[in-house]
């Protein structure tokens, strides 16, 4: 019985162990998302402020090639 105890404990020691790691590994991803939207809606916002100041959307279809 006492060895079953210890069996049991130990993997239940590391089973924490491991949610203790993946959840930092979670949280750690988060902050990178949340770093990732936020750069996204600085240059959406860039975008649209650029498109703003021409006073029209100017697409690829609306340019000449460069060799013209």
């Amino acid at each position: 019985m006492d060895e079953e105890r210890v069996e049991f404990e130990v993997k239940l020691a590391f089973l924490e162990r491991t949610v203790e790691t993946l959840n930092a590994v979670v949280v750690e991803q988060g902050l990178v998302v949340d770093r990732l939207r936020q750069k996204v809606l600085e240059l959406e916002s860039r975008i649209q402020a650029g498109l703003g100041d021409m006073g029209q959307d100017v697409g690829p279809h609306d340019q000449k090639p460069p060799h013209y």
